[in-house]
This record gives C-alpha cells, structure tokens and sequence, in this order.
C-alpha cells in the first residue's frame, strides 16, 4: 500500500480513530467539523463528556511520532477551534468538556495501524 498521499494517510488514521473510539463506547458526533478558526477532527460523547479529538496519523518511516505534531501552535488553533464550536453550538455550562489526541502509526507494509489515546490533553487558553 505504498505510494498514498499525505491525505489518504490522514483519513485512515480518522477511519481508525473512529473505529477505536466506537469500540470503546465513545458516541460520534461529528467528524472533519469547520468552525472558525479551525476545523475538529472528531467530537464525541463518552459519558457525560464531550470529547474533542484531535488525530495525528503517520507511516512507520516517517520520524517523529505522530502526536509530537501537535506543537504550541496547533494545540493553540485547537483550542480556538473547541471554545468557538462550544460557543455556536450553545453547549451547557455544566457540561464536561475534555480535549484528546489520538496517534496512529500505519504500517505500510501490511497496512496495519496501531492507535495511541492521549487523554485530557492541556491546551493553551488563549
């Protein structure tokens, strides 16, 4: 399965994403959500929580690991994207809102990806 874009490799990372989260009980709101800002890659409820998710994908040759992308910078754009999702989409002030990164290593070999679940991540507030 070699030869596939910057962009196939993302959306199967996604794909996986769900996968895993579904099987974990997470209910899927939203994938690929613009808002402006940003776009969210998956929300979801577990629970009484709204979950935002943010996926790192990358092919096992490609370096660094997948949630190490996720700099000051992009946890930033992240964190603008969630506070004006929460703010158009009227979202309780007592409800649980938490941030996650999910890291997917595809293995291009055999295409087989393996998923990391980072919870609770910290972002910054402004």
């Amino acid at each position: 399965m070699s030869g596939r874009t910057a962009l196939e490799i993302g959306k199967r990372g996604e794909d996986e994403a769900v996968r895993y989260l579904a099987s974990g009980g997470y209910t899927i709101l939203e994938r690929n959500c613009r808002v402006r800002g940003g776009e969210i890659d998956i929300i979801a409820r577990h629970g009484d929580e709204l979950v935002f998710i943010e996926v790192k994908t990358r092919a096992y040759s490609a370096g660094a690991y997948p949630e190490e992308r996720v700099d000051f910078f992009k946890a930033r754009f992240f964190a603008r994207a969630i506070k004006e999702y929460v703010r158009r989409s009227h979202v309780s002030e007592r409800t649980y809102i938490r941030a996650d990164i999910i890291a997917c290593d595809l293995d291009m070999s055999d295409d087989r990806c393996s998923v990391r679940h980072i919870r609770n991540v910290e972002l910054p507030l402004y």
